[in-house]
């Protein structure tokens, strides 16, 4: 499975003890992969952010503190935190 490759990256929301995976595809690959490809994918988006917030303030300027609650509508993606 580890030789798959995502061929659409989507959004991924992480809250409390639960993990919003979205738009990600890659073929021949069961939905399940999918999860593991995109928070791998995510895990070294994660690591790049924080390498750049180390070598300098704001990093890449990709990370936003305190979403606003119409961001997830604004997304078109449910948001199951606010219901």
């Amino acid at each position: 499975m580890l030789d798959k490759r995502l061929n659409k990256i989507g959004t991924i929301l992480m809250h409390k003890q639960q993990i919003h995976i979205d738009g990600f595809d890659a073929d021949d690959v069961s939905c399940r992969e999918i999860a593991i490809l995109a928070m791998i994918w995510a895990i070294g988006e994660l690591q790049r952010e924080v390498v750049a917030d180390i070598a300098a303030p704001g990093g890449t300027g990709n990370v936003i503190v305190d979403l606003p609650k119409g961001l997830y509508e604004a997304l078109g993606i449910p948001d199951p935190f606010y219901e």
